[in-house]
């Protein structure tokens, strides 16, 4: 029997009105849809010869756009949103200052759970 009190939360005003209520769960969906990745590229003007790219990721179908536009406005709109194959978006946050500001404090406050939580220590010691 399905549950009549269960509604879609689809258009951004809704989720935003959800998040501010459980203010962890875009901690959680990281752990699922999400990703922090730490690239690294020749670069002749760095000490070492490389430098390094840090992101924190967020995937989801485009069909949930309005999602992933919401956690972008949670985080002041600092990410940037890009369809990929197969109608599949990205949210990602890719300036140093960014994620040293907003993406680490977010995820020190609501820590991500599982393996996904050994990734960001990692990540984090890289940036």
């Amino acid at each position: 029997m399905a549950n009549n009190k269960i509604k879609p939360i689809r258009s951004q005003k809704e989720i935003l009105s959800f998040f501010k209520k459980n203010e962890g769960w875009i901690s959680a969906f990281t752990c699922a849809d999400g990703s922090f990745t730490a690239s690294f590229y020749p670069n002749i003007h760095a000490l070492w010869g490389f430098r390094h790219q840090c992101e924190y990721n967020l995937t989801q179908s485009m069909a949930d756009l309005e999602l992933l536009r919401a956690i972008n406005k949670i985080f002041d709109d600092k990410g940037s949103i890009h369809e990929r194959a197969q109608k599949v978006g990205q949210l990602s946050f890719r300036k140093k200052e960014v994620l040293n500001n907003t993406i680490i404090p977010y995820f020190i406050k609501y820590p991500p759970i599982g393996l996904k939580s050994q990734a960001f220590l990692v990540w984090v010691e890289i940036i």
